[in-house]
């Protein structure tokens, strides 16, 4: 959420932010926690090497039975720190948040925690604007383009941390490991849907009470705080939770002090002598997310006070006519700031909330006639997008992304530069249209009665050449029905069953695998048949062979090195550890076995302690782009067949145990494997070429967060054997990749059989 400019330190001057003791405070009761925020700082991902090795193994959380009965513990630093004590905290940001399952458990040691992930981000305007928005986008409009761009981008791809990244890269390669881990440390933290779908599925397998909020987390905690529900007791957020009509905000938790900073609705409105009403649009025009600051707040050096906005409000009774008073101002006639400011708080009030019986209505204290402090739930009231209780619930219970939902009500995808920014980037991009189309086709179908404006999505690129094109515009759906070869290929994606849950996932399968080249004409082509004749036994290893399958085709699984883009704009290139002809054919391999997810030491944290590389994370984003697409036609397909269902009216316990089913049933591609499997063949390789017969041993201490590192050796030597029968099959008549990956399994075939000798001297030896 953004940050209300200058609010908190006014507060805190006002003496309205209490510290109390924690135990009274929170103790016994049910506190409302904006997930996001909360997991932001304190990370359960792999840090300060998230982003270098390509994301966390997995994301675990201590049971919550036993995290009640283990209480609180000792040595337990703040939980949500912000201002001025945050700052003095960042210095020890990795001890702080070495586990963030840790976290979660002492927490519950003291209350009992509902954390609420954020949902479907809405259009900022209302659906003619937005018509207008995507239309200018396609004759490409540099108002709307920049407007668009500062909405949907993140501080991720900003050209300042992509600077920072790349300083960090410099370290690796210089050997200076320390250095690395603090400037990745000073980028890492962000919270993607990803993360958040691991940690959503950790918190429910470790029973603690979760969900996705329809729309925005403040509108869900606002309902779920109110007098007339009264579920959660107080809410863990920012100060921006007091705009949704929140009673009691706990800023931050310091365990090892045993307190807690907590502020008040009531406390705010009577120290600043305001309205509900005129409190909020005080916070507006002092510049909160898309309002900016009120230019005639500022004094005559332009310094900005949050004294002079509650001042202006009270002169003329509220914002709105504080503004019309100023309507000749230049600056605010060339912001059109009167626009700006009812869009604004337009946005605030329209933001709806999951509600008993499944219905999304509004719900904000600013619907009441007289503005008055106070809460009474709209039920009944119908969503303004029309989209079904049914297809809310997937995105609620973390079945399905917001995603691609918040792209289809915006009309625009935009691609951000990646990580680690690459020549054939656009290449890959272009790769990943037919498939995008397909989704969103399917998505239009299922939900027919979205508003005409949310029919249209632009896929727009914020770097290299110019790119707009329609998604929606030219989906083929003249798919020939699929043959028995088809629906087994389906069938061996999806876990076996019956159920209708295993149905539909099924048949969501067969709908992903037919808008590939894995499937022409309802009949598996030749590079389908090479895939599913040599599938591996395990469901992940058979999605990776699917990936690493349609990278080769497309030409961007290879051994040539990656053209990497320096800040400045020129090419560079990660350096070597062999021989040039040596150093393609282990560019090969590690490429290819970093398809493959492994399994990391059971009760470590979330860490990376071993080596990473560069050019396997820059490749690493090719392999979650695809995943990620892949997935998102899958869920474009189980919305599909969810709101079909739907439709046909059916009884809430069938609904209910569908739901339960689909929960524990994830579409396949949802997670990503990160370059763990790369980096250990490289490191094996590297090790057997330079130390002939080096030991399994000592490459298991070299990398202690992967469990059993001889046993995934020997998964991984299966997977690319795997991969040389595909190619093999798919590309017969092609010499020059089957020589590619025949030179690469000889030189494979060299050095391993050196280690493996020495492997079972030392094994038969214990």
């Amino acid at each position: 959420m953004p940050v209300i400019r200058g609010l908190e330190g006014w507060l805190n001057r006002l003496g309205v932010v209490k510290q109390a003791s924690l135990q009274h405070t929170l103790g016994g009761c049910r506190l409302g926690v904006d997930a996001v925020r909360f997991f932001k700082q304190h990370r359960v991902a792999d840090q300060p090497l998230h982003d270098a090795v390509g994301g966390p193994f997995a994301v675990r959380f201590e049971p919550k039975s036993q995290a009640a009965a283990d209480g609180a513990g000792d040595g337990w630093s703040s939980v949500g720190a912000s201002g001025s004590a945050q700052k003095n905290k960042n210095k020890n940001k990795n001890k702080k948040g070495a586990d963030g399952g840790d976290v979660v458990a002492r927490l519950a040691a003291v209350c009992e925690p509902v954390f609420v992930f954020g949902g479907v981000m809405p259009p900022a305007e209302d659906d003619a604007s937005s018509a207008t928005a995507s239309a200018a986008v396609a004759n490409d409009d540099d108002a709307v383009r920049v407007a668009l761009s500062a909405a949907m981008s993140s501080n991720s791809t900003s050209h300042k941390f992509f600077v920072k990244r790349h300083e960090a890269w410099q370290a690796v390669e210089a050997g200076k490991m320390r250095t690395a881990a603090y400037l990745f440390d000073q980028v890492g933290g962000y919270v993607s849907l990803e993360l958040q779908a691991a940690i959503m599925r950790a918190l429910r397998h470790a029973g603690y009470n979760h969900m996705r909020a329809p729309f925005a987390a403040s509108a869900q905690l606002s309902w779920l705080a109110s007098p007339e529900v009264g579920f959660v007791h107080a809410v863990y957020g920012g100060f921006e939770l007091l705009l949704s009509g929140v009673e009691r905000v706990v800023i931050d938790i310091d365990m090892s002090s045993d307190t807690c900073r907590v502020v008040t609705l009531t406390d705010v409105l009577q120290a600043l002598q305001l309205t509900f009403s005129q409190f909020v649009e005080t916070c507006l025009i002092a510049g909160f997310g898309r309002c900016r600051t009120f230019p005639p707040v500022l004094d005559a050096r332009k310094r900005f006070y949050f004294s002079n906005c509650v001042d202006l409000v009270k002169k003329y009774g509220g914002g709105s006519a504080a503004i019309l008073a100023f309507a000749n101002h230049p600056e605010v006639q060339q912001m059109q700031y009167n626009k700006m400011f009812r869009t604004a708080r337009d946005g605030i009030v329209a933001l709806e909330a999951l509600q008993s019986g499944g219905a999304v209505s509004p719900f904000h204290p600013m619907f009441q006639p007289q503005f008055k402090h106070g809460h009474r739930p709209l039920n009944g009231t119908m969503s303004r997008f029309n989209i079904p209780k049914a297809v809310h619930a997937l995105v609620c219970k973390g079945i399905v992304s917001p995603q691609l939902l918040t792209n289809l009500l915006n009309g625009v995808l935009i691609d951000s530069p990646p990580l680690i920014p690459t020549e054939l980037h656009p290449k890959f991009l272009d790769v990943l249209v037919d498939i995008r189309r397909a989704t969103f086709a399917t998505l239009t179908r299922a939900l027919p009665k979205l508003p005409k404006w949310a029919h249209r999505v632009l896929n727009k690129r914020w770097y290299g050449a110019e790119f707009t094109t329609e998604l929606t515009a030219a989906a083929d759906e003249s798919k020939a029905t699929a043959d028995e070869a088809v629906r087994q290929f389906a069938m061996s994606l999806a876990r076996p069953g019956n159920g209708p849950a295993d149905k539909i996932i099924q048949a969501c399968m067969a709908h992903v695998v037919q808008h590939t080249a894995l499937v022409a004409q309802g009949e598996l082509t030749a590079l389908g048949r090479a895939v599913f004749e040599a599938r591996p036994d395990s469901h992940e290893d058979f999605e990776s062979l699917i990936v690493g399958a349609l990278l080769m085709r497309s030409g961007l699984l290879d051994n040539q090195a990656l053209p990497l883009l320096h800040p400045s704009g020129r090419t560079i290139y990660a350096p070597t550890d062999l021989s040039a002809e040596n150093e393609r054919h282990l560019r090969l391999i590690t490429r290819v076995c970093s398809l493959v997810s492994l399994p990391r030491v059971q009760g470590r944290s979330p860490s990376w302690s071993g080596p990473v590389h560069r050019e396997l994370a820059a490749f690493d984003g090719f392999v979650k782009g695809l995943r990620v697409a892949l997935n998102h036609l899958g869920e474009a397909a189980l919305i599909e067949r969810v709101a079909a269902s739907h439709s046909q009216q059916e009884q809430p316990k069938e609904q209910r145990e569908l739901f339960a089913a689909l929960q524990d049933a994830s579409l396949p591609f949802a997670g990503c494997p990160g370059t763990a499997g790369g980096l250990l063949m490289r490191q094996h390789l590297i090790d057997s070429s330079q130390v002939p017969g080096a030991s399994v041993e000592r490459l298991q201490s070299m990398l202690p967060d992967i469990a059993d590192v001889g046993a995934q050796l020997t998964r991984l030597d299966s997977f690319w054997r795997a991969m040389l029968s595909v190619v093999h099959v798919a590309f017969e008549g092609d010499k020059a990749v089957t020589s590619m990956f025949d030179d690469a399994d000889s030189f494979l075939r060299s050095l391993s059989s050196s280690s493996s000798t020495t492997t079972t001297t030392t094994t038969t030896t214990t």
